[in-house]
């Protein structure tokens, strides 16, 4: 699990290393996007025209991170693996769990649509999208389409759409899990189950993720 993480996507920027270490296989080095990745053949998506359209087709700017992607990244959230795409920004509100904001090119919270499953996902709140209940494991692929969707989308899609599709069960039942470790008490559990029986297709996600956090009052 070293190497590079490869997005398809026309500008790349360099990542700030992380220190959490997620343990899969192996302890995961820090990716990086500022290689050029090529297209991926047979990749399809359906963010840019609410259609089914080969990859190397897709006239906008669209990046497409798949299940290899994300566990090839080393990330330990969402709104990390996020983080790391050209163009996406996100704020948070503290440290691990707490609330994040995602802006798309400059726009506002409010502007980014992020939709799961084809469905929209808000917090009723903040009025934003949170990102922490959704566990990387539960994700089968993201895809991240920079620039005003509002003819495809609605008036809440100015600065563009983020479309998360989760993992569906296929085959006999497998079983996996994730570990990690960081500083300042920092654990990540995560555990997760998929299969299919007939024509029913299921999966289980769950994860845990705590840390005892530091101090803002300086000793003395």
């Amino acid at each position: 699990m070293r190497g590079s993480l490869e997005f398809v996507v026309k500008t790349r920027k360099s990542l700030v290393p992380f220190i959490f270490c997620p343990l899969t296989l192996a302890l995961g080095s820090t990716a990086s996007l500022a290689q050029e990745a090529p297209p991926k053949v047979g990749a399809l998506v359906v963010t840019a025209a609410r259609a089914p359209q080969a990859l190397n087709e897709v006239l906008s700017d669209l990046t497409l991170i798949d299940r290899e992607d994300i566990e090839r990244s080393g990330a330990a959230s969402l709104a990390e693996l996020l983080q790391r795409v050209s163009s996406v920004e996100v704020t948070s509100n503290g440290g691990p769990g707490t609330a994040s904001g995602v802006f798309l090119r400059g726009a506002n919270t409010g502007h980014t649509l992020v939709l799961v499953d084809g469905l929209r996902v808000d917090s009723a709140t903040l009025g934003g999208t949170t990102l922490e209940a959704l566990p990387l494991g539960a994700i089968e692929r993201i895809e991240i389409l920079r620039g005003p969707a509002s003819s495809l989308y609605g008036a809440d899609a100015l600065g563009g759409v983020i479309q998360i599709f989760t993992r569906r069960g296929e085959g006999p039942t497998r079983f996996d899990a994730n570990l990690g470790l960081g500083s300042r008490g920092r654990q990540q559990v995560q555990a997760g189950a998929q299969g299919s029986h007939d024509a029913w297709r299921w999966a289980l996600n769950a994860g845990v993720d705590q840390d005892r956090g530091f101090s803002a009052v300086r000793n003395g």
